[in-house]
Formats: structure tokens, C-alpha cells, sequence
């Protein structure tokens, strides 16, 4: 039985890799949707069997909003999507910092650019007044060429 499957799998692999590029792509693009969405759907059972297990002993978020709403909901349990809403809220937060820290800093180099082109630099060339006077230099050594 598993012979015979196998052999099917390789005759059917076989036959694609005879075919034209576009039923290669089809076939590349419906693998790859199947497989994320059962990645996807393994995840999200993984964290509602972990988070409900993890969110008894955490404390609650910063958040009023969702504070609030645990307040209200007769048992306290907490499912995917409110720690996903957690989550993201505080992910969000963070973005926001960050990027009021990126703008700063771009900020303040822009402003150092911006000095460095709006400055004037002054040069002097003293003509006549300046003699160059080389050191002793001492002469090079002569070589026969061939």
C-alpha cells in the first residue's frame, strides 16, 4: 500500500516536471496557500492552548480599555484574540516611540546638514607674501636603464 502511494506521488511529481512553467506556478502557489494556512491554523490552536494556560498568572495590561472589559466579563479567562489585542497594543506602542525617536535623531541631523550648507567658509590666498622655500632635498641616486 505504501509502495503503490509513493509510486503514485513520483508519477505525479514526474509529471509535472514535464509540464509547461505556468502549471508549475499553479502548482507552486496552491502548495504554498495550503501549507500557510495549515501553519497558520496549528499556530493559532498552539496559543489557545498556551495563553489560556499562561493568562491566569499574568498581570493585565496597561490598557484601560481592555482592563475594563476583563472587569465586566463574568469569568476571567483570556482567548486568542484578547491577548492578540493585548499584544498588538503594546507592539504599537512601542512603534510609536521608536519611530518618535527616529525623528528626532532625523531631525537633528538634518539640522546639522542643513547649518553645514547654510554656512559661509571664508578662504584667504596670500599671494606675494608667502615664499616657499624647499627643505634640502637629497638627490636621487642614478640608474643605468637597459
Amino acid at each position: 500500500m505504501k509502495k503503490e502511494y509513493a509510486h503514485r506521488a513520483r508519477g505525479y511529481l514526474e509529471k509535472i516536471r514535464g509540464s509547461d512553467e505556468s502549471v508549475k506556478k499553479k502548482f507552486l502557489t496552491i502548495t504554498s496557500i495550503i501549507l500557510a494556512f495549515f501553519v497558520v491554523v496549528v499556530w493559532i490552536f498552539y496559543l489557545n492552548i498556551t495563553i489560556s494556560s499562561i493568562a491566569q498568572n499574568t498581570a493585565a495590561p496597561p490598557e484601560k480599555k481592555v482592563i475594563a472589559e476583563e472587569q465586566k466579563s463574568p469569568q476571567n479567562t483570556s482567548s486568542f484574540f484578547k491577548t492578540f489585542e493585548r499584544g498588538s497594543y503594546i507592539i504599537f506602542q512601542d512603534i510609536k516611540e521608536k519611530t518618535n525617536k527616529i525623528t528626532e535623531w532625523i531631525t537633528k541631523k538634518m539640522s546639522v546638514i542643513i547649518d553645514k550648507f547654510t554656512t559661509r567658509n571664508e578662504i584667504i590666498i596670500e599671494g606675494n607674501s608667502l615664499r616657499y622655500a624647499p627643505q634640502i632635498i637629497e638627490p636621487l641616486p642614478k640608474a643605468r636603464l637597459p
